[in-house]
């Protein structure tokens, strides 16, 4: 039986553009949050402090979906683009999202993005394998032709690492850039149909770090928030 996040994923096919920009662009099979949601999920606190099942917990003793994970940032500085913190906001067991916020600073821009991705405990579309994954991306023009889709996909990748899915993945990529982006991360087109890639967390993490020292990027140690506070600062 599909879950609710497959669902989501195949109401609808996005058109590719005439012209796609570097590593942003939209893939389809919408899995976007209305605002509605975004901001139901940001204004509530006692999500915001979910925290993991003890260290001592089998991962795999409890799904994907029903785990509790942390809030989390991820520091990257580059001498020409300045800095990206990502924030992870807390995903608690009732939860089959997790959100990503991306703020750009420094060297005279700046610019936010939220990206929201989906964990699913059987997903059809990868023979009901656990997942987490995404079908579309509209990076910020600020953010485009400066490697930050790689810094995404790093935290994502730590974080389905957390979560304990078997696969990461990528629903229906549509444009050139987001094919090439999928197979700089060493994801295999395994899915259900054209355009549907996969692959282990732990592959993508590796691919990203490469991929970011290439684009000059240097990946500061991941803060853990100690307070409510902490956690809202990410959501400026």
């Amino acid at each position: 039986m599909n879950t609710i996040a497959q669902g989501l994923r195949q109401l609808c096919c996005i058109s590719p553009s005439a012209e796609e920009s570097t590593e942003l662009q939209q893939t389809s099979a919408v899995r976007t949050a209305s605002q509605h949601e975004v901001s139901a999920t940001v204004s509530n606190p006692s999500q915001n402090l979910a925290v993991d099942l003890p260290a001592s917990e089998n991962i795999h003793a409890i799904s994907a979906e029903k785990r509790n994970l942390y809030a989390g940032s991820f520091h990257f500085r580059h001498p020409r683009h300045g800095n990206i913190e990502i924030f992870r906001l807390a995903k608690s067991n009732t939860q089959n999202t997790l959100d990503f916020k991306i703020n750009l600073s420094g060297k005279g821009v700046e610019s936010s993005y939220l990206q929201r991705m989906y964990v699913a405990d059987r997903d059809g579309n990868y023979n009901n394998a656990s997942t987490l994954g995404y079908s579309d991306i509209f990076l910020p023009i600020e953010m485009q032709h400066r490697g930050i889709i790689y810094l995404l996909h790093f935290a994502a990748a730590e974080s389905a690492l957390r979560l304990g899915v078997d696969k990461f993945v990528v629903d229906n990529a549509v444009s050139a850039e987001m094919h090439k982006v999928c197979q700089n991360l060493g994801l295999n087109a395994d899915g259900v149909g054209f355009g549907y890639y996969s692959g282990a967390a732990e592959g993508v993490k590796e691919r990203c770090i490469d991929y970011m020292h290439t684009k000059g990027w240097m990946h500061m140690p991941e803060v853990m928030p100690t307070a409510l506070a902490d956690i809202q600062k990410g959501w400026r």
